[in-house]
């Protein structure tokens, strides 16, 4: 709706009347108009509007002032600019009045307008700005403004510097000067405006500005006359290196020692409470500018931890048993004046509260030092748990929590003795155990809830970084664990903490800790079940379950003393029995108490026997349930793979029905658990089966053998060979229905080992329940449904996989019936001559190689030297199925088919390709041969012969002749790593030529990817020397070398780990874009530019992701991320790859992202406005979208709030952070005001943000359905 000039006159009518009420709603009825985007005004009603609102700023009733101060924001975003202007003239005349009401309403007015400009910072919003500026910077200079009116001044200051400060460099020196002088008034409110102000200026302004703050603090804090001004000149360089971090590092340099040198010699605890906040300000963002002070950063903190001049604590208080602090002895002096002192005097704790937030600052920056602080800083802070206040205490609490996080990176370090002094961080956190078990247990029975909450947060990190630390100390522990959960007065957060720290002290530690106070625990947790909170009472059950596994796991299945804990089990069993048949209450209760009685029914069942029936009903119940079903299914399976055997004749029928309705449902993994749950059932109650139960289930099989799920197929077909061995009749009559689906899968590539093999055995024992059925007619009907199903697949771009796995069937079905054999090998042998059926050529040749393989002794059929040389010589199709059908029947004689084959190779340079594939079979056939250890025995001999031919011809040529030599070596390394793995290693410094290098790098990846785990120590003290190619001169060569890196770190991680360091400078040098790889060629009458080095690059970028994802805890984080800067300004794939480390490392290390935002934000930003040529093509269109989509998604990952934030399975024991007042830096809301003045990107952002918070709700779902 657009306002004309009847409404208008209307409205200003009613806002001049005389009646407050008229003027109250017509200015209400403006301030809506003015919200809608519709709204139209011409000049005169602009005038009169604008000069309407202004009149009431000073109008007698205070409700129409405040919605006519409310009304300038929007106001002033409607009209032209000249109108604007006025407005703000207006405003700013109005805040030098001298009648404070009149002031401050138009000091509101002016403060609304500046909030509620628009950020993209057009001419007009700019206007307003510079109008602004001068008139905020007077008042602030004259001497007689009032307190109230600075700090406004101030703050709309600091709004419009961060908001459009790049945009305004001509008032920055004034505003520098202005605040600077600020920061000697007497108000401390006032001089800590000023400090805000001048953070944001120097991150706003030029290098310059900084440079003359920087210099200026240096002199300004070497006078020390006032203590009040050093105190803020103190906190000043706290600020700024917050807020300029690396840019303010080189005056760190020169005004550290000074404030080191202030917090030693001077007597005020003021000064010494700025000192230290400064301390961890810098050790937050500028840690490598702290190195030459550290130590005294450090000694300085652990003396003022203790710094407590007015309080005395007696020597024996270590040593009561009362933990109550009211009870320390205090001593404030015997003179009058000392007797007159009182605690509301008393600052000396917020100096003791700096000291431990400084700790905590120096132990997460400098890890390295992780040794000394477990040294000399760990016994002073569990000493200072007898702290009198709680805020302070809290700190110590906190700073402690801090240090055993850090020790939980060098928990998983400790591979080796002495290994980055692992083990001596380790040695020396236990020999402080008993301390801090003291410590803890008297302020256990303390009163207050949050020591005791910090207690049990405290005592779960220790648990948790020293599994089984507290063998010896437990019982201290019992009496304050058991107070927290039976004390009615507890709150819920405190109940969860102390569960939490139980389940975790259950899991970590033997049964012989806690053996004797099974009873108890039990009965508490079960008390603790009944709590009104569900959450308290699903915990509780989880805690139960473990404590009764504990008593008997489920891979012991030795004699449990029944005797001593028949009335405890016995007694939760009743109890879960109630719980788990209860409908009124939780969701989260009910699938707790369906967990919990399978772990009863688990681990006793055997003692159970007489009481398992109505567990049994209800848990069918549950089963039947559409909302508990999946929790129930997965409870019967943990149930069923117990070794302890129990039986479900009683619910077996309902059971089977049930199931075999689920596995029509669209909910997968209801589908898989009801397989798998199926598949236990028919295996551990084969006599109990009812036919028609089971012809039920295959009823529903086919449906669930595909192509688009794998998986899912694998596990049906074993479900259907369990049918096959114990009810073949069955499994016939419904066998027609489930072989369309099975054939269909033989056209996957992707079918390959254990899929393959579950395919095979479902073949064989097909052809063997068909044969009894029916004699020969079920091996005639296999066999001619197998070649049937081949008919048509020529043009099929699977053929070459359809045949391999159609052969490799067609031989299981053979050899169930091996009488057979012969017959069908001379029927396969006259299918060669068949020149018009392609296909049926290929698998022909193939199911021989495969019969011969599984039948040896139908060897002497074929003259292989005659025939193959014969097939080796026709189409392209068929040579290669000649050459997969020689490698796998060479299996069957490798003392014949070997010396031939290599001699092929090396006599043959037109077949050395397909020789080299039939080798290839060979060797990998260890992996799939039924009787691995016998074939290994055999082809042992033949390795020097195999490896002599392999390394000639390692720098051929030809790429894919290269390719199968390096699969080869690196699976001959596999069969001997002791031999041959140091061979490898020498082959890569004696060879000369690039192509034999990069084959014998790729051999090393083969050799990863295939060396079986017993031989890791082998491979890991050949490591450097197999790598040697990542610093090769030839750049093909070490692209291939970070390839094989990247795999080493996916699939070799816990070996790459210790090497971490010895490779990570030689990936990020490959990260730089290097000119003399660029290059322009010419394409007709256009020009191309080529990067060379793009490939390299991008293999690079790619190690990097991995090892953030893999050995992010041996990263120097710095480091990594100054490198990955490099990535956000490359390539489109290397930036997307980029933002996406990007988003990790804002999840787990936000600190040092903090100190490098500013860089980290600029490609974002170029991103954002970045924009397609007007000639591009669809595809440029979407990789800009995609750029922009994944930029913003890296932005809103620096932005997350509360408990949502990017989490990475690996990093389950890191506690995932948020990058704090990061919104608040300058370069951040210049990127906020770019999305918010496009609707596009805002769009994009909230997309992206949906993303972010769908993959934390995807993880902690996972981990959810992990715990239960």
């Amino acid at each position: 709706m657009s306002m004309n000039s009847f409404y208008v006159a209307r409205l200003l009518e009613k806002m001049s009347s005389a009646d407050k009420d008229f003027r109250f709603m017509a200015t209400s009825d403006l301030m809506s108009e003015l919200e809608k985007d519709s709204i139209k005004l011409d000049d005169d009603n602009e005038r009169r509007v604008v000069h309407a609102v202004l009149s009431l700023l000073d109008d007698k009733n205070s409700e129409v002032q405040n919605l006519a101060v409310r009304s300038m924001g929007r106001l002033v975003n409607k009209v032209k600019d000249s109108r604007a202007e006025q407005i703000v003239k207006s405003l700013c005349v109005g805040i030098k009045s001298e009648d404070y009401q009149h002031r401050d309403v138009h000091c509101v007015g002016l403060r609304n307008v500046i909030t509620h400009l628009p950020s993209n910072s057009g001419p007009s919003v700019m206007n307003v700005c510079r109008l602004a500026c001068p008139n905020l910077i007077d008042i602030l200079r004259d001497e007689n403004t009032m307190f109230e009116m600075q700090m406004e001044c101030l703050d709309m200051l600091n709004i419009i510097l961060t908001r459009f400060g790049t945009r305004l460099p001509e008032f920055h020196e004034l505003v520098k000067e202005t605040v600077l002088s600020l920061m000697r008034n007497s108000r401390m409110a006032i001089r800590k405006r000023a400090v805000q102000v001048l953070c944001v200026l120097v991150n706003v302004s030029s290098k310059t500005v900084l440079e003359s703050v920087g210099i200026l603090l240096v002199e300004l804090l070497k006078d020390r006359s006032s203590l009040t001004t050093l105190r803020t000149y103190i906190n000043c360089v706290g600020a700024l290196s917050v807020a300029a971090g690396p840019r303010f590092a080189p005056y760190l340099t020169q005004v550290l020692p000074t404030i080191v040198h202030y917090c030693r010699i001077v007597e005020d605890d003021e000064i010494r409470e700025a000192c230290l906040q400064c301390f961890e300000n810098v050790l937050f963002r500028c840690s490598a500018e702290c190195t030459p002070c550290i130590s005294g950063i450090v000694d300085l903190s652990l003396t003022y931890l203790t710094y407590d001049p007015n309080y005395h604590y007696s020597d024996d208080q270590d040593h009561r048993d009362d933990g109550d602090s009211s009870e320390m002895d205090v001593d404030y002096g015997s003179s009058e004046e000392e007797q007159e002192f009182s605690d509301d005097d008393d600052v000396s704790w917020k100096v003791r509260r700096a000291a431990a937030k400084c700790i905590g600052a120096a132990i997460t920056a400098r890890r390295e030092l992780l040794v000394r602080f477990c040294i000399d800083v760990a016994p002073l802070l569990i000493e200072r748990l007898k702290e009198r206040e709680e805020v302070v205490k809290d700190d110590i609490f906190a700073t402690l929590i801090i240090l055993l996080k850090q020790c939980s990176f060098a928990s998983t370090c400790a591979t080796d003795a002495g290994d980055h002094g692992c083990n001596e961080v380790l040695s020396t956190l236990q020999s402080l155990v008993p301390q801090m078990v003291r410590a803890v247990s008297k302020l256990l029975r303390e009163k207050s809830p949050k020591t005791k909450k910090n207690c049990f947060a405290l005592l779960t990190e220790l648990v948790r970084v020293l599994p089984g630390v507290l063998a010896t100390h437990f019982h201290q522990l019992v009496p304050g664990l058991c107070g927290a959960l039976e004390d009615r007065m507890s709150s819920s957060e405190l109940k969860m903490d102390a569960l939490q720290f139980l389940c975790d002290t259950i899991e970590s530690h033997p049964l012989c800790v806690f053996d004797q106070y099974v009873g108890v625990l039990a009965e508490m947790l079960m008390q603790a079940v009944n709590d009104a909170f569900y959450k308290v009472s699903a915990l509780s059950l989880a805690v139960l379950q473990v404590l009764m596994r504990s008593l008997r796991p489920y891979n012991d299945v030795t004699d449990l003393n029944w005797t001593a804990y028949t009335p405890v089990i016995t007694k939760v069993y009743a109890f879960v029995l109630v719980k788990l048949n209860a409908t009124d209450v939780d969701q989260e209760i009910k699938e707790r108490a369906i967990t919990c009685a399978g772990v009863l029914l688990a681990c006793f069942s055997d003692y159970l026997k007489d009481d398992l029936d109505p567990c049994l009903i209800i848990l069918l119940e549950r089963t039947k349930n559409e909302v508990t079903r999946l929790i129930a299914v997965r409870t019967l399976i943990s149930i069923l793979e117990s070794p302890v055997q129990i039986s479900m004749d009683s619910i077996l029928a309902d059971l089977m029905g049930c199931l075999s309705t689920y596995l029509k449902k669209n909910v997968r993994v209801l589908r898989a658990k009801t397989l798998h749950l199926l598949h236990l059932l028919i295996i551990r109650h084969k006599s109990s089966l009812d036919s028609a139960l089971l012809s039920d289930v295959l009823a529903k099989v086919p449906s669930l053998i595909g192509k688009n799920d794998l998986e899912l197929s694998e596990q049906a077909l074993l479900l259907v060979i369990d049918v096959l061995e114990i009810a073949p009749g069955v499994a016939v009559r419904n066998c027609e229905h489930i072989l369309a689906p099975v054939i269909s899968l033989l056209s996957v590539p992707l079918l390959y080992d254990v899929s393959l093999e579950t395919v095979f055995t479902f073949f064989f024992t097909l052809c063997r329940a068909l044969t009894k059925q029916s004699a020969s007619s079920g091996f005639d009907q296999l066999k001619y449904t197998l070649v049937k199903s081949l008919t048509g697949i020529e043009e099929s771009s699977q053929a070459k996989y359809t045949c391999q796995n159609t052969a490799r069937c067609f031989s299981a079905v053979v050899s169930a019936e091996p009488s057979k054999a012969f017959e069908v090998l001379e029927e396969l042998l006259r299918n060669l001559d068949d020149r018009n059926n392609l296909s049926l050529r290929m698998f022909s040749l193939l199911a021989i190689g495969e019969i011969i393989r599984v039948l040896p002794t139908l060897l002497n059929v074929i003259n292989v030297e005659t025939v193959f040389e014969q097939w080796f010589r026709d189409s392209e199709e068929i040579r290669t199925a000649a050459s997969h059908a020689l490698g796998r029947m060479a299996t069957a004689d490798l003392s014949f088919f070997l010396p031939y084959i290599l001699t092929r190779i090396a006599t043959q340079p037109k077949q050395q390709y397909l020789f080299l594939q039939s080798l290839l079979e060979i060797v990998s056939s260890s992996k799939t041969c039924s009787s691995t250890s016998t074939f290994l025995d055999m082809v042992k001999p033949h390795c020097d012969q195999i490896w002599t031919v392999l390394v000639a011809h390692a720098d051929s040529s030809e790429e894919g002749v290269r390719n199968l030599v390096a699969e080869c070596l690196g699976k001959i390394c596999v069969l001997d790593p002791y031999v041959f793995l140091p061979r490898l290693a020498e082959l890569l410094n004696c060879s000369i030529n690039p192509l034999g290098r990069s084959t014998i790098t790729v051999a090393v990846k083969f050799s990863i990817l295939n060396l079986p785990p017993q031989f890791d120590n082998v491979f890991k003290s050949y490591v450097k020397q197999l790598f040697v190619t990542l610093n090769d001169v030839d750049l093909g060569v070490r692209r291939i070398a970070l390839q094989t890196l990247n795999s080493a770190l996916h699939n070799k991680t816990a070996l790459m780990k210790d090497f971490v360091n010895n490779f990570a400078p030689a990936v990020y040098a490959e990260t730089a874009v290097r000119q003399n790889l660029i290059r322009e060629i010419e394409m007709g009458p256009f020009k191309q530019t080529v990067d060379d080095g793009l490939d390299l690059r991008n293999a690079a970028f790619a190690c990097m992701n991995t090892l953030l994802s893999k050995c992010f805890d041996r990263l120097d984080t710095d480091e990594f991320i100054k490198y990955l800067e490099n990535g956000l300004k490359d390539h489109h794939d290397v930036q997307i790859l980029s933002y996406l480390m990007l988003i990790k490392v804002a999840a787990l290390r936000p600190a040092n992202i903090l100190r490098r935002l500013e860089n980290l934000v600029e490609p974002i930003k170029n991103a954002c406005t970045s924009k397609v040529k007007a000639n591009a093509v669809k595809q440029e269109y979407e990789k800009h979208d995609e750029l922009r989509r994944y930029a913003l998604k890296a932005f809103g990952a620096l932005l997350v709030r509360g408990d949502f934030s990017v989490q990475l399975q690996i990093f389950h024991s890191v506690e995932l952070q948020n990058i704090p007042d990061a919104d608040k830096h300058p370069s951040v809301c210049e990127v906020i005001g770019i999305i918010k003045g496009s609707h596009e990107l805002s769009n994009l952002y909230k997309s992206a943000r949906q993303d972010l918070i769908a993959e934390a709700d995807d993880e902690k779902d996972q981990e959810t359905r992990m715990e239960v």
